[in-house]
């Protein structure tokens, strides 16, 4: 027979219920600290962005961004959204290079399960965008907190930093996140 006092059930050094828990030394990043209310699970797309940037270790970025032209972003979705022609520049110089790139490694099947996360990520973006819109009046403050967001949960993204921007850049130019048309309200 186990007498009580061998159980331990005394509640010393019990972590599970609430007691004893000075020198635990686990982290959650969840919710963030940044003070932004658009929070969102960022694990996903940091997952996608690590394996795209395996991946274009290995190849030369492809500069063919024909497909990507399609959407007249400058005179239809940047003034919807509130965009500048500055920071458009800036996507276009910086993050465009990648987009055929990022397209094609998304829907290469053997990426499904990125593919998957990505659309996961954007779903959740345009509700946190949508709800909390009117407090961003341009694109790139929200460009901003997505940003800062996902950097400050995420230390270990620190050399490929560049990579999140053009995937949010990415995010939006290929209409997954941000107005896209003008919706007539009544």
């Amino acid at each position: 027979m186990i007498s009580e006092s061998n159980l331990g059930i005394d509640g010393n050094s019990n972590v599970q219920a609430g007691r004893d828990v000075a020198g635990r030394d686990i982290v959650h990043n969840y919710p963030p600290t940044n003070n932004s209310p658009i929070e969102f699970y960022e694990q996903d797309i940091i997952e996608v962005i690590d394996c795209f940037s395996r991946d274009i270790s290995n190849n030369s970025i492809l500069t063919i961004i024909d497909d990507f032209l399609k959407v007249d972003l400058a005179q239809v979705k940047n003034p919807l959204n509130n965009l500048s022609s500055r920071y458009f520049q800036i996507i276009q110089e910086e993050s465009l290079p990648y987009f055929l790139q990022i397209d094609t490694f998304l829907k290469a099947p053997e990426n499904s399960d990125g593919l998957a996360k990505y659309n996961a990520t954007t779903a959740e973006l345009r509700h946190k965008i949508t709800v909390y819109r009117d407090q961003y009046p341009t694109f790139e403050q929200i460009f901003d907190v997505l940003y800062n967001h996902i950097l400050s949960n995420n230390q270990c993204i620190s050399s490929d930093r560049r990579l999140v921007l053009t995937f949010l850049h990415f995010m939006y130019w290929n209409c997954d996140i941000g107005i896209k048309e003008h919706v007539e309200t009544t």
